[in-house]
């Protein structure tokens, strides 16, 4: 039996090492290309701050300077930002680079607490290496950990929350306990929408902990404590940033309407009706399971039927359960953003761990061979996906965001360093602000000309100048609009950079 256990551990081993190997070769690929391969807007919108903060821009009320003056918008806290910001001080290395590095590092580091909480929730040590690998080769994980995004910084900063409760639960050490309350706030900030499940998770942990039947329960030890520092302090924190970040956009009068956690509650948390139709969690799940596991189908073998051959049933119903709730509280934005699995995915990949190691684990020979093989064909799926799906989008180059690079170098090579450019006609995509290192106004279709001409106004107010306007898409060909800024700005009467999806005016202020 001992020999058993460890081939088992050998093998499991160097299943963790193959998959920690892929993993390195994949969050490689693409590592000097700009950021415009999946969600450009979001990747940008995160790697301009980073430009300003390294330019002086204040930390708290850091500067996203797409939508005119003032130009602090904060949507999440910049713990990412700034780490990031701090290695490309230090280290003289380019922003693109140092978001992947910082969020890589997070994606790796996330595999400790992984090990831990396992440890604690009595997993046996061979099979910890399991969980590992699933995560590992997750295709979701290994294409998002090499993006230029906070996701892997909250994760980590959550599962760490978590380890530690486990371990203050253990040892009841006061240290443990604050530096549990430091992660919790970490994560909250960084991203609530990441923190939430953890949160739940951690109440129920405590409650579960406080009604164990012990004789020696302590009420301010073992509820009260927990439940100011692992719950009321992060919560409120998040809530306190939120007000602040909220009071920051209500000074741009683009962003108050527009970006405002009022603004964006349905945004946020959906609609009554996304969250009861069929056809969006079908399409939700279709596609998530397919990103987590490498299939739909392999997929539902591991989590629908193999667990009734297993003892685990708890754990695995408790792990899909909560990966359910999280997307049920933020049902828009899992059911719109492809990356937001990044925060609740890895719950399936638990759940999917614990039927895998219930298999492997059983005495009757059929059930450990039926194990070993659903773990291979699910690592198979994993790595068959991500080389088909995942890997050509890296180097995918979708014809607008080339046109926006074009832009972007034409706007950089003819405007100073101190000039401002107005966009019309493509959102608020910071892509060619970033690439052009160029302060921006930018006019969304959820703007009305009263909002326009305060933001106009607002911005003749500062030291800074319209050097360019540019007009993407429909805007090209709404001529009068030209005439209009004409008269106000003197444009050129031929556009220097036209392309197939934008024109680029000077006016009399560019160099």
């Amino acid at each position: 039996m001992l020999a058993s256990k460890s081939w088992t551990e050998k093998i499991l081993l160097l299943i963790f090492a193959v998959c920690l190997i892929h993993s390195l070769w994949a969050i490689s690929r693409g590592w000097n290309n700009p950021l415009i391969d999946v969600h450009a807007f979001r990747q940008t919108q995160t790697a301009i701050s980073v430009f300003y903060l390294l330019k002086g821009s204040p930390w708290l009320a850091y500067e996203t300077p797409v939508l005119g003056p003032p130009w602090s918008i904060p949507m999440e806290f910049p713990l990412y930002q700034g780490i990031v910001a701090i290695m490309v001080k230090l280290y003289q290395t380019p922003i693109d680079q140092s978001g992947r590095v910082v969020r890589a590092f997070f994606f790796y580091l996330s595999l400790i607490p992984i090990y831990v909480i396992l440890s604690y929730l009595q997993v046996a040590r061979a099979f910890r290496w399991l969980f590992l690998s699933l995560f590992l080769a997750s295709p979701l994980y290994l294409f998002w950990a090499r993006t230029f995004m906070i996701e892997s910084t909250a994760l980590f900063f959550s599962l760490a929350y978590l380890a530690c409760i486990a371990v203050y639960f253990r040892y009841k050490s006061p240290i443990i306990a604050l530096l549990a309350c430091l992660c919790g706030i970490a994560a909250s900030l960084t991203k609530v929408t990441t923190m939430a499940g953890f949160l739940i998770l951690a109440s129920v942990w405590i409650g579960a902990n406080w009604f164990k039947k012990e004789s020696s329960r302590n009420l301010a030890r073992d509820l009260l404590i927990p439940v100011v520092l692992f719950i009321v302090i992060p919560f409120l924190l998040a809530k306190i940033w939120v007000n602040f970040a909220d009071a920051q956009k209500l000074l741009n009068p683009m962003a108050a309407d527009l970006i405002t956690s009022k603004a964006l509650r349905d945004w946020n948390f959906g609609t009554i009706a996304q969250k009861l139709s069929w056809s969006g969690w079908s399409n939700y799940l279709n596609m998530t399971l397919n990103d987590v596991f490498g299939g739909t189908i392999v997929s539902l073998i591991v989590l629908l039927i193999l667990p009734f051959f297993t003892r685990r049933k708890l754990f695995i119903l408790a792990s899909t359960s909560l990966f359910i709730v999280t997307v049920a509280i933020f049902t828009n934005l899992h059911f719109v953003h492809n990356y937001y699995p990044y925060a609740n995915a890895l719950f399936l990949l638990v759940a999917a761990g614990f039927v895998l190691v219930g298999l492997i684990e059983k005495n009757q020979q059929i059930l450990r061979y039926a194990g070993w093989l659903t773990l291979t064909l699910v690592l198979l799926s994993q790595f068959h996906l991500y080389r088909d799906y995942w890997y050509p989008q890296i180097n995918h180059r979708n014809e607008l965001e080339i046109n926006y690079l074009e832009i972007a170098e034409r706007v950089r090579n003819r405007t100073s360093t101190n000039g401002v450019i107005l966009i019309y006609g493509s959102d608020w995509n910071p892509l060619i602000p970033y690439y052009s290192q160029r302060r921006s106004l930018m006019f969304n279709g959820q703007s009305n000309n009263q909002r326009e001409e305060n933001a106009l106004d607002q911005l003749s107010k500062t030291n800074y100048k319209i050097e360019g306007i540019i007009f993407c898409n429909e805007t090209r060909y709404e001529r009068e609009q030209k005439k209009d800024l004409n008269s106000l700005y003197n444009l050129k009467d031929k556009p220097i950079f036209s392309n197939k999806h934008c024109d680029v005016y000077t006016t009399r202020h560019s160099k």
